[in-house]
C-alpha cells in the first residue's frame, strides 16, 4: 500500500513511517526542509516537498497514496 505521511520527520510521525515501511508499505513523507528531505530519502522514503500550508503538495501526496 502507498501511504502518505505528514509529520513523518517528527517524533511520532517518524515512528509511524518506520512501522509502515517495516510492514512493507511504500511510504511518502511530506518534508519542509532540506535536512528533513535528506533524512527521509536516506531512510528509504519517497519525499514530497512542502508544508501543511501547501495545498498543492498535500493534494499531490493524497492523490498518489492509497492511505
Amino acid at each position: 500500500m502507498r501511504v502518505f505521511v505528514t509529520g513523518g520527520t517528527g517524533y511520532i510521525g517518524a515512528a509511524v513511517a518506520r512501522s509502515l515501511k517495516t510492514r512493507g508499505h511504500q511510504v511518502t513523507i511530506l518534508a519542509r526542509r532540506d535536512e528533513a528531505e535528506i533524512a527521509a530519502r536516506a531512510a528509504g522514503y519517497d519525499v514530497i516537498r512542502g508544508g501543511l500550508d501547501d495545498a498543492a503538495a498535500l493534494a499531490k501526496g493524497a492523490l498518489e497514496a492509497d492511505a
